[in-house]
């Protein structure tokens, strides 16, 4: 949804709902045998948030404009993964927790032709160093973006950002439950990561 109360100011609400998946797929060992692992055919089902966001723009000189946007995820539907297979299921846990994204940025019209944008943001993460798994090592985030628009005669416009993502800490293994081999029991993954990610866009607009 997108209203307008009065001139210059946008509000902006959206929600998407949550998805159930159901995944199949093909589990592969190279192990010995004596372990008595089977490849073979795998499922496992997923269920995905929820999300709702709100967002609040304002013209704050006919050339000058603020925006900001906040999200909400309910991540703890997220609790685990089970690969059902004709092995005992192997089961990854999760136990994500719902997560925030805040964000503010700003766009300059120098004239007819030519726009600035530029803002930043804060991401947090779902995982925790209790649950993380080497498939996803996240940690929250700091987002700093800049970019133009080049506006051409009409509606049509070419609009260049990059942003940089970078985290707020190391994510680790050391402590995480998943870090324990789950047919030994013995702790097999030590470490951390570095996380950082630029980002590129490169879109061209037009009305019909």
């Amino acid at each position: 949804m997108l209203a307008e109360p009065w001139d210059g100011t946008r509000v902006g609400l959206t929600y998407r709902s949550e998805i159930h998946h159901h995944t199949k797929g093909q589990l592969s060992f190279n192990a010995n045998p004596l372990i008595g692992l089977v490849s073979g055919p795998s499922t496992t089902d997923l269920d995905l948030p929820a999300s709702i966001g709100a967002s609040v723009t304002q013209q704050i000189t006919p050339d000058f404009s603020l925006s900001s946007d906040i999200q909400y995820t309910q991540w703890d539907v997220f609790k685990q993964v089970v690969a059902k297979s004709a092995n005992p299921p192997f089961t990854f846990v999760e136990n994500y927790r719902n997560s925030w994204m805040v964000s503010v940025g700003g766009v300059y019209r120098l004239n007819d032709t030519w726009s600035l944008r530029g803002g930043v943001g804060i991401d947090q993460s779902p995982t925790t160093d209790r649950y993380r798994d080497t498939g996803v090592p996240d940690k929250s985030r700091v987002m700093v973006g800049t970019g133009f628009a080049y506006h051409f005669s009409g509606a049509t416009s070419l609009e260049l950002g990059y942003a940089h993502y970078f985290a707020t800490g190391h994510a680790s293994m050391d402590t995480s439950v998943n870090a324990i081999d789950p047919l030994t029991g013995a702790v097999i993954l030590h470490g951390s990561y570095t996380n950082h990610l630029d980002f590129v866009g490169l879109s061209l607009r037009t009305a019909l």
